[in-house]
């Protein structure tokens, strides 16, 4: 994804998908961008990787 108008970036960290996606869902329509992460040693690696604003 690439950084949106208002430079915003989201690192979601849930187990459960309902949550991620309703979290995700909501976020975008408030164009964040949003990176995704199941367990917290994968948001961990990801949060590595880019920088969350």
């Amino acid at each position: 994804m690439t950084i949106t108008e208002n430079g915003a970036r989201i690192l979601v960290i849930d187990d459960e998908p309902q949550i991620q996606k309703l979290l995700k869902v909501t976020l975008q329509a408030h164009h964040f961008e949003i990176h995704e992460a199941t367990t917290g040693e994968d948001g961990v690696l990801q949060a590595s990787s880019f920088i969350p604003i």
